[in-house]
């Protein structure tokens, strides 16, 4: 696998154009932390290759794709006919987030490093929302996957089924935002988003120690759960006193995520120890 990540690699430096920022190709080489790599594989194609192994001419198209940087607070029309739609999101957070009305406009979902939207072979209810970046980005265009998982090549069916998959997931973490804000009190609200965070950052591994980036200032944070700021900090301060999880400048240390999980009535996944 990694002599075709090689070959990948190589497709990337021929396809990149010159808006392209070029730190994108060191990201994929070299793996800093800041651009989300992780064992030598960017996070986004570790991701899919987890939902189904990719094959060398997989990997010669995952190269080939074209990112750019998105500075933060950049609004992205998610609508099947802009070129822009479909994108991986290979660093940084994301939301979708409804029509804006007022200047008001409301955080339906979070998306991190890994995730993807518009990738669907058909759009879903979620594609008519548009895409905030709530950090700093790096997007990878994903319309020729869209466009791959359209065709039904099956010369890459394992790539296609990676991609439907992560569609799919897109779908389940709308449907847990309607459980939290309808069947969960503020404290379970809380409880919920953390533990459905840290499973989503340990699927890609970027959780170290029990603690994993968390950017989102609390304001966001507040907005997702329909909280107070206040509220939010009465909680996260209650949270620490038991030991469950620690607001720190930039990160979110989870000591006990099984007694978390089941404070949040979160199913965990078979793996997810919390460590």
């Amino acid at each position: 696998m990694f002599a075709a990540w090689n070959d990948a690699m190589a497709a990337l430096d021929t396809h990149l154009d010159q808006g392209t920022p070029q730190f994108l190709a060191y990201a994929l080489r070299t793996g800093p932390a800041q651009s989300a790599v992780t064992r030598g594989m960017p996070v986004t194609v570790k991701r899919l290759d987890s939902f189904a192994p990719l094959s060398s001419d997989d990997l010669k198209i995952l190269g080939s794709l074209k990112g750019r940087t998105v500075k933060a607070g950049s609004r992205i029309c998610a609508q099947p006919a802009d070129p822009e739609s479909a994108s991986l999101i290979l660093s940084g957070w994301c939301a979708r987030v409804s029509p804006e009305r007022n200047d008001q406009q409301q955080i339906t979902g979070i998306m991190i490093p890994g995730d993807a939207f518009g990738l669907g072979a058909s759009p879903w209810a979620g594609d008519r929302l548009g895409v905030l970046t709530l950090t700093s980005c790096v997007l990878v265009d994903a319309n020729p996957l869209r466009q791959l998982v359209r065709l039904r090549s099956p010369l890459h069916a394992r790539l296609i089924e990676a991609c439907h998959h992560l569609a799919w997931l897109q779908q389940t973490y709308a449907l847990n935002q309607i459980v939290r804000l309808a069947g969960r009190n503020g404290y379970q609200r809380v409880a919920h988003l953390i533990v459905e965070l840290y499973t989503r950052m340990e699927e890609v591994g970027l959780i170290r120690n029990g603690t994993f980036a968390m950017p989102l200032a609390q304001q966001t944070v507040a907005d997702v759960l329909g909280l107070s700021k206040v509220h939010l900090n009465r909680v996260a301060r209650q949270l620490k006193r038991e030991g469950l999880a620690d607001f720190r400048r930039g990160a979110l240390c989870v000591p006990d995520l099984p007694r978390l999980a089941d404070i949040a009535g979160f199913d965990l996944p078979p793996l997810c120890d919390g460590h």
